[in-house]
């Protein structure tokens, strides 16, 4: 499998409008961006963001990217739910963690997130712990957008 690592800047049009749907398709209905400046504009505000593609026949199914915020670097990571449960995660993760001392990130760690199909959302805290991840349970985000707890990766 072969990962593609590319700058926000060489994301080609085709690219950013699969990671949109990507997005919306496998994160609470809260975090969607409703139109592509939007989700660019979004990814405008990330400082140094490198993005790492997983794709065949040019379709994109996992993506993962990095930033730097607070003088941290952070991680995301979206797996397609065809392709959950094949390792590919875990794959993009030991793909990152390679060229990083530390990943951060935010982790919905409940089930009362809904998806945009109104769908409950299932929170990937389990697979972070499994994959050497650990929680920050003092630090939280809790607004209209979004509840989720930290979880970091130290090498």
């Amino acid at each position: 499998m072969e990962i593609t690592s590319l700058d926000t800047k060489s994301l080609q049009a085709e690219q950013l409008l699969q990671l949109m749907v990507l997005w919306n398709k496998e994160y609470p209905g809260s975090l969607a961006h409703k139109t592509i400046e939007d989700f660019e504009a979004y990814l405008a505000t990330l400082s140094y963001c490198k993005h790492y593609l997983l794709q065949e026949n040019n379709a994109i199914f996992a993506w993962g990217f990095e930033f730097d915020r607070n003088e941290e670097r952070w991680f995301a990571l979206i797996i397609d739910k065809a392709q959950q449960g094949k390792r590919i995660g875990t794959q993009l993760l030991n793909f990152m963690k390679q060229s990083n001392k530390q990943l951060n990130g935010w982790v919905i760690d409940h089930g009362n997130a809904t998806m945009s199909d109104g769908s409950f959302y299932r929170s990937p805290l389990a697979f972070y712990l499994k994959n050497d991840f650990q929680l920050i349970s003092h630090q939280r985000i809790d607004n209209e957008v979004i509840s989720a707890v930290k979880i970091q990766w130290n090498n």
